[in-house]
């Protein structure tokens, strides 16, 4: 129940769920793994972060899960007391101007105040994901290593996580940007 929640961006429903699956089995460790994602949407870093080391020490040798849950700890400790993601925009933002390349859609964006780059738009995606050769140009750092599932068909790909400051379209800014890097073609 606690997916289904998360899945409908019921954040408050899913840790409460997570929550009951936790006092039900302590020993399960996916409900530490997914009450952590929960806990970080709402910003409760430290207690995500509290969730996803009982996951390590559950399950330390999950070979999908170990190294996301070892990524997120060191995203949360790269980013420190900043808030990740955080939105700046007016109070009625500008249309992002979409331009379409076969039947994919791409928005052009500053990052770090620098490009613009042409991003794909992919609702679906759980992560901004960049060329790794724009990162390096960037000079952005990098904070570790994840594995991203899905990207451009490939199934799973191992995808360096890099610290973005400010990713802006017209007048809307996202600051605190963690994002993949990968360097084979998506399209």
């Amino acid at each position: 129940l606690g997916k289904l929640a998360l899945a409908r961006l019921k954040t408050a429903e899913a840790i409460r769920q997570f929550t009951r699956a936790i006092e039900l089995d302590s020993r399960e460790p996916l409900f530490r793994f997914y009450i952590s994602e929960v806990l970080g949407f709402e910003k409760k870093n430290r207690e995500a972060d509290r969730q996803i080391r009982e996951y390590l020490r559950l399950n330390p040798s999950d070979p999908d899960r170990v190294p996301m849950a070892k990524a997120a700890l060191e995203v949360s400790a790269a980013f420190g007391n900043a808030e990740v993601g955080r939105i700046e925009a007016p109070a009625q933002p500008s249309s992002i101007r979409l331009h379409r390349v076969l039947n994919f859609l791409f928005a052009e964006v500053l990052v770090n105040g620098q490009g613009p780059y042409r991003f794909l738009v992919d609702t679906g995606a759980t992560q901004t994901v960049l060329n790794e050769r724009v990162a390096e140009t960037l000079g952005l750092p990098k904070i570790t290593t994840n594995v991203l599932f899905g990207l451009g068909g490939e199934g799973k790909l191992e995808s360096a996580v890099y610290r973005a400051v400010t990713l802006k379209n017209g007048d809307v800014a996202v600051r605190n940007v963690p994002h993949g890097g990968h360097s084979k073609p998506v399209v």
